[in-house]
C-alpha cells in the first residue's frame, strides 16, 4: 500500500558519474516529505532543497574523510561567499567539478549550521516535510523552523558565514604519524649550548 519511491540508474564508463549514494538520499528525502500525505499516480511532486540533499551526503562522507578544512580556508581567503538568496535557489547541477564540489561543501556547512542548532534535527526534517506545501520559499522555511539564527537574510547569512570560519580552522588539531611525531619532537627537544 502507499506510493514507492524507484531509482533506475544506468551505469557508463564511469560509475561514480551516477553518485549512487546521492540517488538514494534523494529518494529517502522524497519518502519522508510525502510519506504523511501521500502520491498518486500522475501527481507532480517536488523534491527536497538540493542542498539539503547534498549537505546531507557531504555530511556522510565527512565522517569518513574529514573535513577538508583547505577548501573552506579557500572560500573564505577570497572573501567571495555567494549571497546566501542565491545559494539556496540556484542549482548547481551541470556546473564544473570544481564549482560543484565548493557548492557542495558550502552545502554541508549549512546543513551543519542548521542541525547544531537546538532541535536542529528535528528543524530540519521538518523543513523537509513542509517542502512540498510551501511554494518553494526556502527562507520562509528557515525562518519559521529556525527563527534563532534565521530572522532574516542577513543574520543567518552571518552566522553561515562565522560556520564556514569554523570548518575552516578545523584542522588545528589533527593527528600526526609516527614520523611525522618524530620530526616535531625532533626540532622541540633539539638544545643548543653555547
Amino acid at each position: 500500500p502507499g506510493f514507492k519511491v524507484q531509482i533506475d540508474v544506468q551505469v557508463g564508463a564511469n560509475p561514480e558519474d551516477v553518485n549512487l549514494q546521492r540517488q538514494i538520499v534523494r529518494a529517502v528525502l522524497l519518502e519522508y516529505a510525502y510519506r504523511e500525505a501521500g502520491v498518486k499516480g500522475g501527481t507532480v511532486f517536488r523534491e527536497a532543497p538540493w542542498w539539503i540533499t547534498d549537505g546531507i551526503v557531504q555530511l556522510i562522507r565527512q565522517r569518513e574523510t574529514g573535513v577538508n578544512s583547505d577548501l573552506f580556508k579557500r572560500l573564505i581567503e577570497m572573501n567571495k561567499l555567494p549571497p546566501l538568496a542565491d545559494f539556496l535557489t540556484g542549482n548547481p547541477e551541470g556546473l564544473g567539478a570544481t564549482v560543484r564540489a565548493m557548492d557542495e561543501a558550502l552545502a554541508a556547512c549549512l546543513l551543519q549550521l542548521l542541525a547544531s542548532q537546538p532541535d536542529g534535527r528535528a528543524g530540519i526534517a521538518r523543513m523537509v516535510r513542509d517542502w512540498p506545501q510551501s511554494d518553494g520559499d526556502v527562507m520562509a522555511l528557515l525562518r519559521k523552523r529556525f527563527p534563532a539564527i534565521a530572522p532574516d537574510e542577513a543574520t543567518l547569512q552571518k552566522w553561515w558565514t562565522l560556520n564556514l570560519a569554523r570548518f575552516a580552522a578545523s584542522d588545528r588539531f589533527r593527528g600526526l604519524s609516527a614520523e611525522e611525531t618524530e620530526k616535531e619532537l625532533a626540532a622541540v627537544l633539539a638544545i643548543e649550548i653555547p
